[in-house]
């Protein structure tokens, strides 16, 4: 499906690479990731050329501990991701100890409220109170460098949740170690949320709230949710679903 979408900085012609029969909410997320790929890059080079380039460099590994929450079809392909990998042991034991040490701690109880009686404002004090657990994203490897130094990189780069593509900031690196409204973090602005959209047409076709999953929870949640994971709709109206969501 050949398409063009506009965004403040630009048209972005894609091609979105659909299956030829019935599809599975997780296939929506290679179809559409180069979309949101391309968009954030547009955004950041408008934040540099406008004097605020990004301070996000490779080995910096502190967002990596910061929450982050995925759409349903993201929680289906990144278990997808885990079962066909060779460490897949490893990551379910990682993913278990994330999801132990979140569910006994009161950030873990704050987010089990649901997202409808949430206010931004306790939105926002959650998301500064849960780099203070100090939870590493199961995906987060250890691996030499170049000058022998160690860093911390995503084992699963490529199949990264959208909000971690999205996630480009200006401000210096260090605030994202512990974010505070004194040390704030401040984003490059990008022309969607894929992650929300996605979730938006997920509670259209399956029905029920709009869901955000907390990482370490992602595992256990598709678990709870095998047969909507199986369920296979049309790809011309899925995709269609999703950029009107976009777009929105």
């Amino acid at each position: 499906m050949r398409l063009a979408i506009e965004t403040p900085d630009g048209t972005l012609a894609v091609e979105l690479a659909l299956p030829r029969r019935p599809m599975r909410l997780a296939e929506l997320i290679p179809a559409f990731v180069e979309v949101d790929d391309r968009a954030s890059a547009l955004a950041v080079l408008r934040s540099s050329r406008e004097g605020r380039p990004v301070s996000c460099r490779r080995g910096c590994a502190a967002c990596c501990r910061q929450l982050v929450a995925v759409s349903p079809p993201e929680a289906f392909h990144l278990a997808e991701v885990v079962e066909a990998s060779p460490r897949r042991e490893e990551l379910i034991a990682r993913f278990a100890a994330a999801r132990t040490a979140l569910d006994a701690s009161p950030v873990g109880r704050a987010l089990d409220a649901p997202a409808s009686l949430m206010s931004e404002a306790r939105a926002l004090e959650i998301a500064l109170a849960y780099p203070r657990l100090r939870l590493d994203c199961p995906f987060l490897v250890r691996t030499g460098a170049s000058d022998g130094a160690v860093e911390e990189v995503c084992s699963i780069y490529a199949d990264r949740p959208a909000v971690c593509r999205e996630y480009s900031v200006v401000t210096p690196a260090e605030h994202c170690t512990m974010p505070s409204p004194a040390r704030p973090v401040r984003r490059v602005p990008v022309p969607f949320r894929l992650s929300e959209a996605l979730a938006a047409v997920t509670a259209e076709l399956l029905g029920g709230p709009v869901q955000s999953i907390p990482l370490p929870r992602a595992l256990a949640w598709v678990e709870a949710h095998r047969e909507e994971g199986r369920q296979n709709f049309a790809p011309d109206d899925l995709a269609r679903r999703v950029l009107a969501a976009l777009a929105g």
